[in-house]
């Protein structure tokens, strides 16, 4: 019997309350209160599938707070929660032992003039704001299929709710809504489902395809130490490969302390377990002493796209536009994608205003969008370093000199294209690495994947169909246990996949736990065989990030 389905016609569908989505919003409202449109008065809804607005928002975060400014030009930016300027701005090297300052080299990222700040606690701040201007938020609803009208984009079916393990309809089921837009944004964040769809059904690709990075972070709740307030410490070394890339980094802020670690999703060693590697890292004699006395508070995931403008994703389709993180916004050299996803949630609000034109209300040529992109100072930041993360693969340090250098040059000194590969045509045989001796987790500064999950806030509603699936079980069974030794087990920040064996047989099968899950989605990033398909649970489920 097919379910029936409300109906909820806008002007404007803005998929992801991140800072893109919400600056988009926040700018198109702008516009119509400056009578830039044909209507007084848009109806803009966002859907957020957390929980609540923020719930869900994970990052560094280092904010170069020029285009929150130009959204806000009246606001005074020490009025953002928990938003501290850049003080000290330092970068070392890593041995085991030992950490060797290189801030005083020239090609290093410049923080000077941003500001540290809880991308969590901002993007609350946004959403208040949002809510002032009588735009509709939606948290708890996700963005479950895409709607067409014919070959336009014609807006999102959100997921159902009330559906038990099995498919049957349980009694507080509620089905999803159809919400109906002229034009609609995705602003998901990196590796979008509706994105990524989007991309399928047009057959739009990418020059190179996304690489990614997996970030894991913590907040620590430290002493009052004024010394320390403002400070920036990215680095880069132990406990990873110089010939991998990756680093770690420490942002003192508000008497809290964020520290995390950024892992590639592609390397030779698929034994790698990041959550591992991040517990190595605060253990470092260098770290431990910023940890102090202080004590951990939150905890998350998530992944972060690396690739650059060779691979930023056709941006405009009929009816449908994709920015920030979706289109892989991220400056590699810089480490920032705050500012640059702000930024195209501003430029894609212009070219709705434009061509939302008198003659009728159906926007169908959104076209502009992609230019303004690229003559925008987003286009011209990444086309600088477009080389850079192919330079990388030489290794951290020559890769920083190489790259940055090619950088100062205006990149012009013919380089040919980045031959990149997808991540899981990185991987190879597990032969080629191995685990390294297990770190021990003494649960002060060190701590197991049950008890970092406790800190991430995560939960899902047990009894709802897996939002994890696997196409051919026999493949994890038999294929990968011999020539990749069930890498999920590791790249998985969660514990989501664990490898039993059955007693009797001695044969290995492969059982999932999805209610751990913190949606980073590495899993299907980076699986070798690309047989694990990550699609949005329940509305409301997954982490609940505070202060990160």
């Amino acid at each position: 019997m097919p379910v029936e389905r409300d109906t909820l016609e806008v002007d404007v569908l803005i998929v992801g309350a991140g800072p893109a989505g919400l600056t988009a919003a926040l700018h198109l409202k702008h516009l119509a209160a400056a009578r830039r449109l044909p209507v007084d008065s848009p109806s803009i809804a966002v859907l957020e599938k957390g929980a609540e607005i923020g719930a869900h928002s994970l990052s560094g975060a280092i904010l170069n707070p020029a285009t929150l400014q130009e959204l806000l030009p009246e606001t005074d930016l020490s009025t953002i929660p928990l938003a501290v300027p850049v003080g000290k701005d330092l970068f070392y090297f890593l041995t085991k032992k030992r950490a060797l300052n290189l801030s005083f080299l020239p090609f290093l990222p410049q923080n000077r003039e941003n500001w540290i700040i809880s991308l969590n606690r901002m993007v609350r701040w946004l959403a208040e704001k949002a809510e002032e201007k009588g735009i509709l938020l939606f948290p708890g609803f996700c963005g479950r299929e895409l709607l067409f009208d014919g070959n336009r984009l014609a807006g999102v079916r959100t997921g159902d709710k009330g559906v038990s393990r099995d498919g049957t309809l349980k009694s507080n089921f509620e089905p999803g809504v159809d919400i109906r837009a002229k034009v609609t944004v995705l602003a998901e964040g990196a590796h979008g489902s509706l994105t990524e769809e989007l991309l399928r059904h047009f057959a739009l690709h990418r020059e190179a395809p996304q690489s990614y990075s997996l970030g894991l972070k913590e907040v620590w709740e430290l002493e009052e130490e004024p010394e320390k307030e403002g400070k920036v410490i990215h680095t880069i070394g132990f406990p990873l490969s110089v010939s991998a890339g990756g680093g770690g980094f420490l942002y003192c802020h508000g008497g809290m302390l964020s520290v995390g670690l950024v892992s590639p999703l592609a390397g030779a060693n698929l034994a790698l377990d990041p959550h591992e590697e991040f517990q190595r890292f605060k253990n470092h004699p260098f770290i431990a002493r910023y940890l102090g006395k202080g004590r951990l508070a939150h905890a998350g995931a998530k992944i972060i796209p690396e690739g650059g403008f060779f691979s930023i994703p056709p941006v405009v389709v009929p009816g449908g536009l994709i920015v920030g993180d979706s289109a892989g916004l991220l400056n590699s050299l810089q480490l920032k994608g705050i500012h640059l996803a702000m930024k195209s949630g501003m430029l894609a609000a212009d070219s709705i205003v434009e061509a939302w034109s008198g003659e009728g209300p159906v926007l169908e040529s959104l076209h502009n969008f992609a230019q303004k992109l690229q003559e925008s100072f987003i286009g011209k930041q990444l086309s600088a370093v477009r080389h850079f993360q192919h330079q990388m693969r030489n290794g951290v340090l020559p890769g920083l000199l190489k790259g940055t250098l090619h950088t100062l040059m205006g990149a012009h000194r013919p380089m040919g294209f980045p031959e990149t590969k997808p991540v899981r045509r990185n991987t190879q045989k597990k032969a080629v690495g191995s685990r390294r001796e297990p770190v021990p987790f003494d649960q002060r500064l060190s701590f197991d994947k049950a008890t970092t999950l406790f800190y991430s806030g995560v939960r899902h509603e047990e009894d709802q169909p897996p939002h994890l699936l696997i196409s051919d079980f026999s493949v994890c069974r038999e294929r990968c246990t011999e020539e990749f030794g069930n890498p999920c087990r590791h790249f998985c920040p969660a514990e989501v996949f664990e490898v039993l064996e059955d007693p009797s047989s001695g044969q290995r099968y492969p059982r999932l736990l999805p209610s751990n899950c913190l949606h980073c989605k590495a899993c299907e990033i980076a699986d070798p065989y690309g047989i694990i398909r990550w699609i949005p649970p329940e509305g409301g489920g997954g982490p609940n990030y505070r202060n990160l």
